[in-house]
């Protein structure tokens, strides 16, 4: 059986996750990853291969890995075959670190806090920064709940609201840019102050709702994230999506970082919203 690994779905915690607020996130095994041989060198995967090798020369890699053949690999025509959309914040790069750790080192710690860390070492090659989320949830291919008086964990979740579904916008966005818009929010003292004492409760509420499978909290909570992100997140919203952000049978959320890329929602009956984007029932690509 071919090994694959998934692409990761942030369900909660999109910018809170920032103020140390809980966050609660799971592998999507329809949208995955696998290593393959092909008839030509990927220079962007040469080129990491190559940055990996350097560091293991200089005892900067987070534990052992056998990059010399990692780089071979890549050498003689190794890929990584992914219909994971880039750019769109389900975690592309981070299934690619989650297989080259998974394959290519010798001993990776069993502390759940030292692999994030590692892993986000690994990742920081693509984006300059990672909270490591990404590529763990793809490794352990558990949802995974990170909590600041807890710590990180593996999550066991009974079952994700049916009602819950995707809009893929289609649109590439950057992150780093939108962070800034939400740093800039926190020196505006109301803002600030919603994000602290609404927003972020609200979160919490969410995350446990769908921990423990509490239909009206996890309802009111959704509902509540939505109002709230309408307002603070504008910015992060699309445009020709926003004036369907609260409908009568559905609601909307952010989906990680916004400006583009996935939208997560929740119908409020047993209709399927008609939106710009398509709409893909989340649990499609679980």
């Amino acid at each position: 059986m071919m090994v694959t690994w998934p692409a990761k779905l942030l369900l909660f915690g999109e910018y809170t996750v920032l103020l140390k607020g809980e966050a609660l996130a799971i592998p999507l095994t329809q949208r995955s990853g696998y290593w393959s041989v092909t008839d030509q060198v990927d220079p962007s995967l040469l080129e990491w291969a190559r940055w990996l090798n350097g560091q293991e020369a200089t005892g900067h890699l987070p534990w052992p890995i056998d990059t010399t053949a990692f780089l071979r690999f890549v050498k003689d025509g190794g890929s990584f075959e992914s219909n994971i959309p880039s750019g769109c914040g389900m975690g592309s790069s981070g299934a690619l670190v989650a297989a080259l750790a998974e394959q290519y080192s010798t001993h990776i710690p069993g502390d759940l806090n030292a692999q994030i860390q590692g892993l986000a070492f690994l990742e920081k090659y693509f984006h300059g920064n990672s909270s490591g989320m990404d590529p763990l949830v793809s490794l352990t291919r558990k949802a995974i709940h990170q909590d600041p008086d807890q710590g990180i964990h593996l999550a066991v979740l009974p079952v994700i609201p049916p009602e819950l579904f995707l809009v893929d916008t289609g649109l590439a966005r950057q992150t780093a840019p939108l962070v800034h818009v939400f740093r800039l929010l926190l020196e505006q003292e109301a803002d600030r102050t919603l994000l602290l004492m609404e927003l972020l409760p609200q979160v919490h509420r969410a995350i446990h709702a769908v921990l423990h499978q509490e239909q009206i909290p996890f309802n009111e909570a959704f509902s509540a994230i939505s109002r709230l992100q309408a307002r603070l997140f504008r910015p992060m919203i699309p445009d020709d999506l926003y004036p369907h952000w609260d409908g009568p049978q559905h609601q909307l959320k952010l989906c990680g970082a916004g400006g583009g890329g996935y939208f997560l929602g929740r119908i409020k009956g047993d209709q399927w919203p008609d939106l710009p984007y398509p709409v893909i029932p989340l649990s499609a690509v679980l």
